[in-house]
């Protein structure tokens, strides 16, 4: 097993590189604060990703089968690295594939 020790490491919010767990709703789709939450963290995980020295090796990480699906590694939300991957958005919740939408358009605005 790898170690990486990147800016991640010892974060005092660690869920927030995996915005898709911290939203499941008990029924149906997650309250528009959990989704809005969501983004926000996300974007904050991914700026921190954006200045980590250890972001190509994370990167590489994210892209293992059991990785794929799953948390922000390298910078990349899962939809991308799915999508690059080959495997699209097939079998993800629509409230998964909105919180990463909007994570996009904001990025795109900074």
């Amino acid at each position: 097993e790898m170690i990486m020790i990147g800016n991640c490491s010892g974060s005092s919010n660690p869920d927030m590189w995996f915005p898709e767990l911290n939203t499941r709703a008990k029924h149906g789709r997650p309250k528009e604060l959990a989704i809005e939450r969501a983004v926000t963290n996300s974007i904050t995980a991914i700026n921190l990703c954006n200045t980590c020295p250890a972001k190509d090796a994370c990167l590489n990480e994210g892209y293992k089968s059991y990785n794929l699906a799953n948390g922000i590694w390298g910078g990349k939300l899962a939809g991308e690295r799915l999508a690059t991957a080959g495997y699209g958005q097939k079998g993800r919740d629509e409230w998964e594939i909105e919180i990463e939408n909007r994570v996009m358009e904001r990025l795109a605005k900074q």
